[in-house]
């Protein structure tokens, strides 16, 4: 039997095997029996090899991604291969940091809900390769498929990226492809509502049965706090004294602590 030297394959008892290493077993690869030693078994092997070859230059998703349900941001794209050099390789580093690690949760959730914009777009390329060009149609494809607002957080998160990366090493700070595109913001919100109006909403959403966005509702009214720091409340958060009710916690984005008394009002319609 003529000998052959093929990457993982491994020969026991006159029959192949194709065996990954312990990192391809992270990514879902596992060892595949090929059958006897001979031009079938290594063509198995080879198989396997260039699949591997695939994934590791990021052209195809690993077996785990593709078998993975449910998973989280972070865990989705520990499983995605990316090509070295390239920025979802950069971005992988920074979230290996302390820096990234002390962000505020909300912070996070505004870098990942970007990211998964970036990423089909830019997430395999080496940061040096992309154009003014590329930028501003990217931007011009969320403003006109999403919204403005989007297109402006997408691009403000980009700019942090590339600062990210310029420290890493894989790009100029200054060599930034988005300094030259007018990252225009929307409008800030100019709704006001009377506490009639409010009082009203709350009522409804009662009546219907979504008792937890009515308590959002009133709670949000009462203490000006924002949704996204309503949601996040705990009953164990809040405080009873003699003169009332008051919920305490920090701001979700910038970590500060805030206080937040709720009406009697809001108290009765919650009761």
């Amino acid at each position: 039997m003529t000998r052959v030297k093929i990457r993982h394959y491994r020969v026991k008892r006159r029959k192949g095997f194709w065996e990954p290493t312990p990192t391809m077993k992270r990514l879902g690869f596992f060892a595949v029996p090929c059958g006897p030693d001979g031009p079938e078994a290594w063509a198995i092997a080879e198989a396997w090899n260039r699949r591997w070859d695939q994934t590791r230059r990021g052209e195809a998703p690993s077996p785990a991604m593709v078998s993975a349900e449910n998973l989280s941001p972070d865990q989705a794209e520990e499983l995605t291969v990316y090509p070295p050099r390239s920025l979802g390789e950069s971005f992988r580093r920074y979230r290996r940091t302390d820096e990234w690690a002390t962000k505020q949760p909300r912070t996070r959730e505004e870098w990942w809900r970007c990211w998964r914009r970036i990423k089909p777009v830019f997430g395999d390329c080496d940061p040096r390769t992309v154009s003014l060009e590329d930028i501003s149609a990217w931007r011009r494809a969320i403003e006109d498929t999403v919204s403005l607002r989007e297109a402006h957080r997408c691009v403000k998160i980009w700019r942090a990226l590339w600062k990210v990366s310029a420290a890493l090493g894989y790009c100029v700070r200054d060599a930034d492809p988005s300094l030259g595109v007018r990252n225009r913001a929307a409008a800030g919100r100019s709704l006001t509502w009377s506490e009639g109006e409010i009082a009203r909403v709350a009522k409804r959403a009662w009546r219907m049965g979504y008792y937890g966005l009515a308590a959002v509702v009133a709670v949000a009214w009462d203490t000006q706090m924002s949704p996204g720091d309503v949601r996040a409340l705990r009953a164990s958060q809040l405080a009873r004294r003699a003169a009332g009710e008051a919920f305490f916690t920090e701001r979700g984005k910038t970590g500060k602590p805030v206080g937040g008394a709720l009406s009697c009002s809001a108290q009765n319609r919650m009761a």
